[in-house]
């Protein structure tokens, strides 16, 4: 079976930026989000192009979770790469207006020097959580995040953090954890 016709994202979708504070009249109750890194999780040491193979198991991640995207990348601050990232997961099925909360909340900010990814996926929820019911959220990122940031957002990431091996990106036993984590009530 093909990867687009896996997809079903009938149920998903996007809020513009005017639109994010009135929420309830899209019936958004409560959302899932996914704070994805490319790098190491959807391709692998030394390549610069996003694997099919792990492509496919994020799109079973999404698929099987109704999850909301937000670029933690380095990717996020450069426009070609995120332009081409866009492209590969429009390929599969991944739409952009479907699977991002609204354009505000595409990616983190690059706060780099003064803050580690950590803290910015920590802001970037906090600021999420003021708008929208969080039901469960997950970072996939092959950074060890456990041992940067402030000491309580270390904390706070340790339930819903999945770390990828840069040289063997997103397997199967972490697309079936992080489904299984985004998942629970």
């Amino acid at each position: 079976m093909s990867i687009s016709k896996m997809m079903n994202f009938d149920n998903l979708r996007s809020l513009s930026d005017d639109d994010e504070d009135d929420f309830e009249k899209y019936n958004i109750n409560e959302i899932k989000i996914i704070f994805l890194d490319i790098d190491g999780v959807l391709n692998i040491y030394n390549e610069s192009h996003i694997n099919k193979i792990h492509l496919t198991r994020l799109v079973n991640i999404i698929n099987n979770t109704n999850s909301k995207i937000v670029l933690s990348t380095s990717w996020r601050n450069l426009i070609q790469k995120r332009r081409e990232l866009w492209n590969e997961f429009e390929k599969v099925g991944i739409l952009k207006e479907k699977v991002i909360i609204s354009n505000k909340y595409e990616m983190t900010p690059d706060l780099c020097p003064f803050q580690h990814r950590t803290d910015e996926i920590m802001i970037t929820l906090d600021n999420i959580k003021k708008k929208f019911n969080v039901k469960s959220w997950l970072i996939l990122d092959d950074m060890d995040l456990l041992n940067r940031g402030t000491k309580i957002n270390r904390k706070r990431i340790i339930n819903n953090f999945i770390r990828c091996n840069s040289k063997c990106g997103l397997t199967n036993k972490q697309m079936k954890e992080a489904i299984y984590k985004l998942n629970l009530d």
